[in-house]
């Protein structure tokens, strides 16, 4: 759950060069109730748009990165994305995590459409919460209200049926109390909104499950009949956030796109029944002397992305069927960022092959792009 979401080289250059190359953000069809996969036309139809969100985050995760280095040429936050007017963010704050100013989440507003951006793990509290794997509750407690540290406030009958990851649903419920969810009452009571985006990337996307669900349980009981918010999520790189009960009342709700690509491990995580580690058989832990059980499914709405959809070097990507332990720590960073930037970046002309080249050895110059950060490896081909 890696926050790179690429190469971010110097990050507040970075940031002025994406924010210089806009790509409108496209509206998702409403796929509800959503199957397990989407239609197989969805990521052409749709890739630019997860290609906007995919760099958007970037962006943010740039300027979190800058503000958390302290960096002299940071960007104001009003500058992040340009035509997005910058509302507010949320770090991690846990007494028993430790404080950590690194933003993790921020709201952006255009006209009426409000845009959440949440980014992948980026410091030791979160890779906690990101192997904090056993369940939040169980489904007689799955009222919000009722949650650890966050049962002061909350108001509104905003329920997780099932199970839900303890380290995501803590965080997300964090971001819910301190920023969300008094955002969207008084944007919502004012008739502020048409439109809401959650959109996350691996860590980002486990948090954008459950705050896109709590989001729409909100606009559902706040909105009259005739005036319904559209909401939607992007979830990219995504982890499992719940079982099979959570899912099933997900894919009722929300109107998601769940993109992993095939041979990214991450989204197989927390042990899903397609997991190859275990298929269809919960893990079981022992806790405190009490063993309890975890199965996590995956939200419907998958648009799988594979070696084919890469615009350049597929042959190369193929490779990633099996990792190598030489060099495991590359080939994640192919699996888990590069990969998507380059499948996305084949529906945007001006960046098709972004991010896509693994093999100098085999390479035709001809071919548009550039490497995957950390690439090529020296005396090994991709093949």
């Amino acid at each position: 759950m890696n926050s790179s979401t690429g190469p971010l080289i110097n990050c507040c250059v970075f940031v002025q060069y994406c924010t210089g190359n806009q790509i409108p953000a496209l509206t998702l069809s409403d796929l509800r109730p959503l199957k397990a996969n989407a239609p197989a036309s969805t990521l052409a139809d749709e890739g630019a748009t997860f290609y906007w969100h995919l760099k958007a985050i970037q962006i943010f995760t740039s300027w979190a990165a800058c503000r958390l280095n302290q960096s002299s040429d940071i960007p104001s936050s009003d500058a992040i994305l340009p035509g997005w007017t910058y509302l507010t963010n949320f770090s991690l704050s846990e007494p028993s995590l430790s404080s950590e100013p690194f933003p993790l989440v921020a709201a952006f507003m255009q006209g009426r459409h409000l845009l959440i951006l949440a980014r992948g793990t980026g410091s030791a509290p979160e890779w906690n919460i990101d192997f904090m794997s056993g369940y939040a509750s169980a489904p007689a407690a799955s009222n919000i209200s009722n949650y650890s540290s966050c049962r002061t406030s909350l108001g509104d009958d905003v329920n997780f049926p099932g199970h839900t990851h303890a380290g995501f649903t803590l965080i997300a419920l964090q971001v819910w109390e301190d920023v969300l969810l008094p955002l969207l009452k008084g944007l919502l009571s004012q008739n502020a909104l048409e439109g809401i985006t959650v959109s996350g990337y691996s860590l980002g996307a486990a948090l954008s499950t459950l705050l896109s669900f709590m989001a729409q349980e909100l606009v559902d009981q706040m909105s009259t009949v005739g005036d319904k918010v559209h909401i939607s999520a992007v979830l990219i790189a995504p982890p499992n956030v719940g079982d099979h009960s959570f899912v099933a009342s997900f894919n009722r709700k929300v109107n998601a796109r769940r993109v992993p690509f095939l041979y990214d491990v991450i989204p197989q995580l927390p042990c899903a029944p397609e997991n190859i580690a275990c298929p269809n058989t919960p893990v079981d832990t022992t806790l405190n002397g009490t063993v309890h059980t975890w199965q996590y499914t995956p939200v419907g709405g998958t648009v799988i992305i594979t070696a084919l959809d890469m615009p350049a070097q597929a042959y190369a990507w193929h490779r990633f069927s099996r990792l190598n332990l030489c060099h495991i720590a590359l080939d994640v960073v192919a699996v888990h960022t590069c990969s998507y930037s380059c499948a996305f970046s084949k529906f945007v002309a001006a960046f098709s092959g972004d991010s896509c080249l693994l093999d100098s050895v085999h390479e035709d110059t001809s071919t548009p792009g550039s490497f995957c950060e950390g690439f090529p490896v020296a005396n090994d081909s991709y093949v």
